[in-house]
Order: C-alpha cells, then structure tokens, then sequence
C-alpha cells in the first residue's frame, strides 16, 4: 500500500530516539496552511493490505499547553486528520471530507517529546457519511 502524497523521511528524521519512527514517512496533503502549521504530519502503510493509515506525530513544545502535556485541541486536531485521510485511503475515495462529528474521550497526558500513534477503522461507509472509529497511544 502506498501513502499518497507521501515522501521519504530524512537522515535527520531516522530512529525512535526523538525521531520519526522507521517506516513513517511526511504526508504532502496539499495546501492546507493550518496542518502546515501544526504538522509535520507523518503515515506509515505499515498495516499490510487492508489498507489502514497509521498516522503519527513527534509532540513539539508548540503542541503543548503552558503544563508541558500535549493541548487537547492539538490532539483532537490530529485525530480530526486520521479521520478524513485514513477514511479516504480506506474507502478507496478521494475526495475532500468534511467532519460532521467528532467527540474523545483523554485517558492520560502526554508529554512534549512523545511519539503519538493512531489508528482508524472505517465501521460504515455510505453514499454520504463515512463512520470510523480512531484510537491513539
């Protein structure tokens, strides 16, 4: 499975250690100034023929509230993103998708410097709506 848009990480980026992840490489989702701004944005086809998106994210200390933990708007902007992208890759569309709903519950805090993972599954998919379910650790 291949990411669209997607482009290989650099040297800089290799590693877990304060990296990006082996095998996640920068989405080039177009022009979007807000997600250029929050991003890099980072897939991994990693999930074998299913055709899920694992999307992940290094926390910067732009990210985080004043408390050094990750600001929830950050974190529901990010799963706002695995939404529309991993629906769009799972789906098999392509198109621009509008979230209509979108509710989280937060188990825990996370730290600046952390690696974020999510996942999506795409429970329905209609004529108009797509319904998914996302999780992120």
């Amino acid at each position: 499975m291949s990411v669209p848009g997607a482009q290989a990480a650099g040297p800089e980026g290799a590693g877990p250690e304060g990296g990006i992840p082996d095998g996640f490489v920068p989405l080039a989702l177009g022009d979007n100034p807000f997600v250029d701004s929050i991003g890099p944005l980072l897939g991994h086809a990693g999930e074998g023929a299913d055709g899920r998106l694992v999307m992940g994210l290094r926390l910067e200390r732009r990210h985080c509230s004043p408390s050094g933990f990750c600001h929830g708007g950050m974190l529901m902007s990010l799963a706002d993103m695995l939404v529309v992208v991993g629906a769009n890759l799972q789906t098999g569309q392509d198109c621009f998708m509008s979230t209509v709903s979108l509710s989280a519950d937060f188990l825990a805090p996370v730290a600046q410097g952390a690696w974020i993972e999510g996942r999506l599954d795409v429970l329905r998919a209609t004529r108009n709506l797509v319904f998914c379910q996302a999780s992120a650790s």
